[in-house]
């Protein structure tokens, strides 16, 4: 079990992956869309509340991000502290183009962030299942649906205030916890008062899968979760990243530009913040614990 005093360290963090990078890359250029790629999505977004963006070209070494976040699970890490490198704030960088396309000019990112490593093996899943523990292990998939704001993520006229971006490191389908929704014209209770309780059809449920390259984003007014996995041994864990997001002018508390690159220390803080967010869907040790103490 690891102690603070490793979690903590940038000399650790240097040795546990040497292909990544801390503090070494600069801020990558945004991806960039087609006018009728920029309009189709926000038209989509609008009706729908989310859309699918496929094969994006983003700069990332999908596979090598797979596996790191697979050794942070062997070592009982939370696959949040991907974000101790370069490469995923970089990953991050890359969404600029697609964050201010649904949310206007100079839209920022806020500390709402996590990753995931959904294990579909056999013993551990049905272990989870048999114990109501699956939501609280560090590979949740957050399988309850669920709106991440509520209607108070739309503005009068319907269109988004925040939108959480999803990123597959990884193929995901409906076999290891693709996404699920219900798009938001066919969802009767979306941006109602009444948006706690569930009204629609099952066939209008929509199921994503989704490859490496590929972007979903939704606003947090859309009801959505990702599927319980099937219990196979042998099929490849679920992995991806998320990232939230607010338009300019925003009183969220803490923000920051899309072209952000912070230090290490700021790093640890951001990490810290997270692992409290969502600490009631993780399990935990006493070093995580005291890290999320020192840090926060």
């Amino acid at each position: 079990m690891l102690k603070l005093e490793e979690i903590e360290a940038l000399d650790f963090w240097k040795g546990f992956d040497q292909d990544f990078h801390i503090e070494q890359l600069d801020a990558s250029s945004s991806l960039e869309l087609e006018p009728d790629l920029a309009q189709e999505s926000r038209d989509v977004l609008n009706k729908e509340g989310y859309y699918h963006y496929q094969n994006t070209q983003l700069k990332l070494d999908h596979a090598r991000a797979c596996k790191l976040i697979k050794d942070l699970v062997m070592m009982k890490l939370p696959p949040i502290f991907a974000l101790v490198y370069d490469e995923f704030w970089q990953l991050q960088n890359q969404l600029a183009s697609i964050v201010n396309n649904a949310l206007g000019a100079d839209a920022k990112l806020i500390p709402a962030m996590w990753a995931w490593c959904v294990e579909t093996n056999a013993d551990n899943v049905e272990r989870h299942e048999k114990n109501h523990e699956y939501n609280r292990s560090i590979y949740s998939s957050f399988i309850e649906p669920h709106r991440d704001k509520g209607k108070i993520a739309l503005k009068p006229d319907g269109s988004a205030t925040s939108i959480t971006t999803w990123i597959p490191l990884n193929e995901s389908n409906p076999l290891n916890s693709c996404i699920h929704l219900v798009p938001a014209d066919k969802d009767r209770n979306y941006n109602t008062d009444l948006q706690d309780n569930w009204n629609f059809n099952f066939a209008d449920i929509r199921a994503l899968p989704a490859k490496p390259g590929d972007v979903l984003i939704w606003n947090q007014a859309v009801l959505h979760w990702g599927s319980m996995p099937a219990a196979r041994d042998g099929l490849e864990p679920r992995i991806s990243i998320g990232f939230d997001y607010v338009e300019a002018g925003s009183e969220h508390k803490l923000q920051y530009p899309i072209d952000f690159m912070p230090s290490f220390e700021e790093r640890r803080q951001i990490i810290a913040m997270q692992i409290v967010q969502y600490i009631h869907k993780m399990e935990t040790n006493e070093g995580i614990v005291e890290f999320v103490k020192k840090y926060r």
